[in-house]
């Protein structure tokens, strides 16, 4: 399984929407990249295991002071990447390689949510676009992604064009697994946050 940067890098290769990430050494590397890419920030470990129940993601840092603080504490555990703060509403794409079916693509609510309410839908891979918009349309939370009670409201076309991407990648790359958790909708785009990979 490739590390976060190696897989976010891949994905960014083949044209998905990917947050910009800085892998950082050291503590003079840091205040570079905090300096380039602004506040707020997130500092995670550079590692294809689930972080956030374990505190190896901090986010919210909103001062250089803080910066250091996290990474003195992470850089214990390993490699760690930095990347600035996306918010918005989280959803998660993933691929699964059947032994009967090949490649699988799963949409479904992300973050916390896909856990605990386990809103996902799969197709086989590959899948045409109108494919993609009828796996939006299946999940539960869809008014979730049309401005429930004055959210925001997700731009669908371009995330079944993401959907339509990536399924067409696993299947001309053989990916075996892949999970990408979360892909942000912020205003009219989409940030691929964090990202699992095994090709």
């Amino acid at each position: 399984m490739l590390n976060v940067s190696d897989s976010l890098n891949f994905l960014k290769i083949k044209g998905l929407p990917v947050v910009k990430t800085v892998k950082i050494s050291s503590l003079n590397g840091l205040r570079t990249a905090c300096k380039k890419l602004g506040y707020p920030l997130v500092l995670k470990l550079d590692s294809p295991e689930h972080k956030t129940e374990k505190g190896w993601v901090v986010t919210d840092l909103n001062s250089l002071n803080e910066a250091e603080k996290a990474f003195k504490r992470l850089v214990k555990k390993g490699e760690i990447v930095l990347q600035p703060q996306v918010d918005g509403i989280e959803l998660s794409l993933g691929i699964k390689k059947d032994p009967v079916f090949k490649q699988v693509v799963m949409f479904g609510l992300g973050g916390v949510f896909i856990e605990l309410f386990k809103d996902v839908v799969f197709k086989v891979c590959p899948i045409n676009k109108n494919e993609a918009k009828k796996m939006i349309k299946e999940l539960k939370a869809i008014d979730l992604l049309k401005g429930y009670r004055g959210g925001k409201v997700v731009n669908l076309d371009l995330l079944a064009n993401i959907i339509t991407r990536l399924s067409r990648i696993a299947v001309k790359e053989d990916i075996k697994e892949l999970d990408v958790n979360p892909l942000i909708a912020v205003k009219d785009n989409f940030k691929i946050v964090d990202a699992r990979l095994r090709i």
